[in-house]
């Protein structure tokens, strides 16, 4: 599923590690399980985290942070847009201004096809910019 919305493989394999595991695991236990540098293991975790899909809990006598999977779907959902897409929708907005400019340069200028695609470009842009507020709310963030 990761790797179907763009993510690297092992976020995946990280993600389903701590979703199999019936306890929590710290950051050795999911890079010795899975056969990944910690670094790629530690990379991995905090992007999870980041984006809401675990959470750290404490484990008493251990001094290391141990990781548990959210599990509910909406959460899951909800954290990926909120962390993932918006970001990019924000960005959007200084590109398509930027596309704009270079579309207005005197070479660019008479052409219907650019213009339209641009204005295409712009329509995506605002029904996305739009709908995310309410996917957002649908799922509860």
């Amino acid at each position: 599923m990761a790797q179907l919305v763009g993510l690297p493989k092992s976020i995946g394999q990280i993600y389903g590690i701590l979703f199999a595991s019936t306890s929590p695991l710290n950051l050795e236990d999911v890079a010795t399980r899975l056969d990944i540098s910690k670094g790629s293991a530690s990379q991995g975790l905090r992007f999870l985290r980041t984006n809401g899909s675990v959470s750290v809990v404490q484990i008493d006598g251990s001094r290391s942070e141990h990781f548990v999977p959210e599990t509910s779907l909406r959460a899951l959902v909800g954290g990926f847009l909120k962390e993932q897409i918006e970001p990019h929708l924000d960005h959007g907005v200084d590109r398509l201004t930027r596309l704009k400019e270079l579309a207005g340069h005197p070479e660019h200028q008479d052409n219907p096809v650019l213009r339209a695609r641009i204005g295409r470009l712009e329509s995506w842009h605002k029904r996305a910019i739009s709908l995310l507020p309410f996917a957002l709310k649908f799922l509860g963030r």
